[in-house]
C-alpha cells in the first residue's frame, strides 16, 4: 500500500507539472485577449457540470456512452475489448506478456498496485476516467469519447492475437493461418458494410438539399440569392459546404449563457420559437425582409412543418417570391 500511495503521488506531480503550466498560460492569453481575467476550464465546468447547459442540445441517459457509444463505434470489437479489461483484472498487468510473448507467469504475485505503472492499466484508467466524467454530462455525442477509441482497438488486437495463437483452446480452427484470416475477413465484413452505410445513405437528406441548392443557384449572381434554412441548426451544411459568399440565414439554437448563469429557467431558442408558431415567425421575419428588393430567396424546411396548414405554405411561397 504504502508503494502504491508513492506512485500515486508521483503521478499526480507529474500531471500538475503539465496542468499548472497550461492553465496559467490560458488565463494570460485570455487577459490579454479579453482585457479581463478570464478562466475558460472553469466556465467550462460551470456551464456543463453546475448548471447542465449542455442539455440545450440534447439529453442521453447516463449510461449512453457505454450501452450504444463504444458498442456503435467499436461493433464486433466490443466483446473482445471487455474480455482483455476482465481478464486483466483477473490476471494482473502480466497478462499481456503472457499472451504475446507466450511466457509462463505467476499470477499470484499480481496486485492492483501496478495499475497505474502498467501502460494497459493506465490505458483503462484513462478511459473509466474520461467516461465517468462524459457520463455526468447531460448532452452525450460521440465525439467526445474519439480519443478513446484507438486504446480500445489496442485492447481488441491483444485479445484478436491471443485467439489467433492460441484459438481460445478450442483448436478449431487448428491452423494459425486459417484463424487469422478467419478474424480478419469477419472484421472486414462486419465493419466495411456499416462503414459504407453510414457515410453514404445514413441521414444523408441534409447533404441532398444542400447539393440541390446548389444546382438552383448555378446561374445566379451570389449578390442576387440568399438561403433561409427553416431547420434546427446542425441539420445541413452551409456555406462551408456550398462554397458560394451568399447570405444564409439559420435558425439559431445558442444558449443564453447570461440567463443561464442566473438559475433554472426555459431557455428559448430562435428554432424553438420557429416551431412553436412558424407562421407568426414567418410574418415577423418577411417584415425584415421587405425593404431588401431584387433578392431570389430558397427556404429548405421541413414538410410537417406546412402540412397542417395550406396558408403557412401560401405564406412561404408569396415571402420567398416577393422579397
Amino acid at each position: 500500500a504504502k508503494r502504491f500511495v508513492g506512485h500515486f503521488v508521483y503521478q499526480i506531480g507529474i500531471y500538475l507539472s503539465i496542468i499548472v503550466p497550461c492553465v496559467v498560460f490560458s488565463c494570460i492569453l485570455d487577459r490579454w485577449t479579453f482585457n479581463q481575467w478570464t478562466v475558460d476550464q472553469w466556465n467550462f465546468i460551470k456551464f456543463n457540470f453546475l448548471f447542465g447547459g449542455s442539455g440545450v442540445y440534447g439529453v442521453q441517459p447516463w449510461h449512453w456512452y457505454l450501452s450504444q457509444g463504444f458498442t456503435a463505434m467499436l461493433l464486433t470489437q466490443t466483446p473482445l475489448v471487455i474480455i482483455f479489461i476482465v481478464m486483466y483484472f483477473i490476471f494482473g498487468p502480466r497478462l499481456m506478456r503472457n499472451l504475446i510473448i507466450r511466457k509462463k507467469t505467476d499470477y499470484s504475485k499480481n496486485s492492483s498496485n501496478h495499475l497505474l505503472s502498467d501502460p494497459c492499466g493506465l490505458c483503462i484508467v484513462v478511459i473509466g476516467w474520461t467516461v465517468f466524467w462524459y457520463s455526468l454530462l447531460p448532452h452525450k455525442e460521440f465525439r467526445f469519447i474519439f480519443p478513446l477509441i484507438p486504446l480500445a482497438n489496442y485492447f481488441a488486437g491483444i485479445i484478436s492475437v491471443w485467439f489467433i495463437r492460441n484459438g481460445f483452446r478450442l483448436h478449431f480452427p487448428k491452423s494459425q493461418h486459417t484463424r487469422r484470416q478467419c478474424l480478419i475477413w469477419f472484421i472486414i465484413s462486419t465493419h466495411i458494410p456499416l462503414a459504407l452505410y453510414v457515410c453514404l445513405v445514413h441521414q444523408r437528406g441534409g447533404l441532398d438539399a444542400i447539393k440541390f441548392l446548389n444546382q438552383q443557384m448555378k446561374n445566379k449572381l451570389e449578390n442576387e440569392i440568399a438561403v433561409v434554412n427553416l431547420m434546427p441548426c446542425h441539420t445541413v451544411p452551409s456555406i462551408g459546404y456550398l462554397h458560394r459568399n451568399i447570405s444564409f440565414k439559420q435558425l439559431s439554437c445558442d444558449p443564453d449563457l447570461t440567463k443561464l448563469a442566473l438559475g433554472n429557467y426555459r431557455h428559448i431558442d430562435e428554432a424553438d420559437l420557429f416551431y412553436e408558431n412558424p407562421r407568426l415567425w414567418l410574418e415577423n421575419y418577411y417584415l425584415s425582409l421587405a425593404t431588401e428588393a431584387n433578392i431570389n430567396y430558397f427556404v429548405p424546411y421541413f414538410s410537417q412543418v406546412v402540412n397542417t396548414q395550406k396558408s403557412q405554405t401560401n405564406l412561404m411561397i408569396f415571402s420567398c417570391r416577393k422579397a
